[in-house]
């Protein structure tokens, strides 16, 4: 069985989700950004919430066990 997934709809999440693993400070308007993310994906909850540990904690993880992380998210590219 072959899991399809639709980049340009997945892309806007991904990028908000990033703000998580980034060594800034997590503010309530980054809060607001993520959520706002996750009501716009049209994604159920229980499929965003997947999203967030299967798929953006896996490859962005590692930046959360160095010390000086990474200060920029994911790039932007046009979809």
């Amino acid at each position: 069985m072959t899991l399809r997934i639709d980049v340009k709809k997945r892309a806007p999440l991904w990028v908000a989700y990033s703000e998580l693993f980034l060594d800034t400070e997590l503010t309530d308007t980054t809060h607001m950004y993520i959520a706002n993310a996750v009501r716009k994906s049209g994604y159920s909850p229980q499929e965003a919430v997947d999203i967030l540990w299967l798929e953006v904690f896996p490859a962005l993880c590692n930046n959360l066990r160095v010390v000086a992380g990474e200060w920029a998210g994911l790039c932007k590219y046009p979809l």
